[in-house]
């Protein structure tokens, strides 16, 4: 890599990180207030419809993020905007997994008011997402940082605001839907300059058609993320809800060591695929990339295991003192999804993003089976011990699928040679 790219590449990745972080940190000061103000049995209560309406929006991202990063200029080519089909499955998504999600709610005895405002603004947020995506795949990382940094300035503000107020947990779900509006309002007001929206009929067959093209971006993304809400749907089942409190406390002190992963995405993910054709120049961006994000990683586990405790003490009451002890392995978790998803993104630039889906689909039924049984046995430890253990499957998985792509590629580039 010239000495010019290595320069742009940084410069897009501290462009883009400005505002994930942001927008992590964001959320992490948010849930310390409310963790702080309601105590980790009403905290756990909350961390669980906040878990619950995620989940049902990892659906609702459908997979959009993965899929415009990569491919957002075939999408211009083939249609001259954003296709009408594409819209059309975000309403029919919101307007089927809206009363799912409040069954759901209904059938675990869940507070419902709380659960849809939170629903909204992570709907809102998904919508922002899908117009983001399309500014960052033709290089406007900053400012869609820039959206994200006045969204969540906004939401801090209200927190802080509820916090004086002293309110109930539906108040403080209000939060989402504040920075869900805002971000989406920004965001689709620079679009509009670069894109255009291509109207379509309503037509069934077509949005069969981009349902199945897209679904396995959709089943790739949700087995990727859903290990940060199915951990807590899982231990609010075999534990109690101080126990989902404790643990939601320390994992947000974690997700501001991983809030690098998603810069890395965002801005690599575009840069390798499009020289998928250049064996050499890929391996050599890929090696560079990957030494980079393991370095990171191993940084993260540093920082968990040394500074966590004293972080727990510093932002929580003494009530979240117990998970001060587990920080650990908070930070050998987030030290192994670094690396992975450094694979992971290597994986899905060559084009193999359904071997990458099953993988994930592999590490999360793996999850689903063990995870109950450790941490009904050992509580939060148990349950990390069973996140690490998913995340080192599908690590592995990984590695498998690379050096047979790239054993496969080396095979054909000699032949044709």
């Amino acid at each position: 890599m010239k000495e010019s790219s290595a320069r742009l590449v940084l410069l897009r990745l501290i462009q883009s990180g400005a505002g994930i972080i942001a927008s992590v940190l964001g959320t992490i000061f948010i849930f310390i207030l409310v963790a702080r103000s309601l105590g980790p049995a009403d905290f756990g209560l909350f961390a669980l419809a906040y878990a619950t309406a995620s989940l049902f929006g990892i659906a609702f991202d459908f997979g959009y993020v993965t899929r415009l990063l990569r491919d957002t200029g075939g999408l211009m080519t083939a249609h001259g905007g954003l296709p009408g089909r594409i819209v059309q499955t975000k309403i029919m998504l919101f307007v089927v997994l809206t009363p799912l999600l409040l069954l759901v709610g209904w059938i675990a005895q869940m507070q419902l008011g709380l659960l849809l405002a939170i629903w909204l603004g992570v709907a809102s947020l998904s919508v922002g997402n899908l117009f983001g995506t399309m500014l960052k795949s033709v290089d406007l990382h900053l400012r869609d940082s820039l959206h994200l940094l006045c969204a969540n300035g906004a939401g801090v503000i209200a927190a802080l605001i509820l916090t004086q107020m002293q309110a109930p947990p539906a108040g403080f779900a209000l939060i989402f839907v504040i920075i869900g509006t805002i971000y989406t309002a920004l965001t689709v007001r620079l679009w509009r300059h670069h894109f255009e929206h291509r109207p379509e009929a309503w037509n069934m067959r077509a949005i069969t058609t981009e349902i199945r093209c897209n679904l396995s971006y959709a089943l790739d993304v949700f087995t990727q993320r859903s290990f940060g809400f199915l951990d807590i749907a899982i231990l609010s089942i075999v534990t109690n809800p101080a126990a989902v409190g404790l643990y939601q406390a320390g994992q947000k002190v974690a997700q501001g060591a991983g809030v690098l992963s998603q810069p890395f995405n965002s801005v690599m993910l575009p840069r390798l695929s499009r020289i998928t054709h250049e064996q050499k120049r890929w391996r050599s961006l890929a090696i560079r990339f990957f030494a980079m994000q393991s370095l990171v990683g191993f940084a993260a586990l540093a920082g968990l295991s040394l500074l966590g405790p004293w972080m727990i003490s510093l932002i929580y009451t003494a009530e979240y003192d117990p998970v001060r002890g587990d920080m650990w392995l908070f930070g050998v978790l987030m030290c192994v999804r670094y690396i992975s998803a450094a694979l992971g993104l290597m994986v899905t630039s060559l084009g193999q993003q359904r071997k990458r889906m099953i993988v994930n689909m592999v590490g999360v039924v793996a999850f689903i089976l063990y995870a109950p049984v450790l941490a009904n046995n050992f509580a939060i430890e148990g349950m990390l011990s069973a996140m690490v253990l998913s995340a080192l499957s599908i690590l592995s998985g990984y590695l498998i699928v690379l050096a047979m792509t790239l054993k496969t590629n080396d095979a054909k580039a000699f032949h044709d040679g």
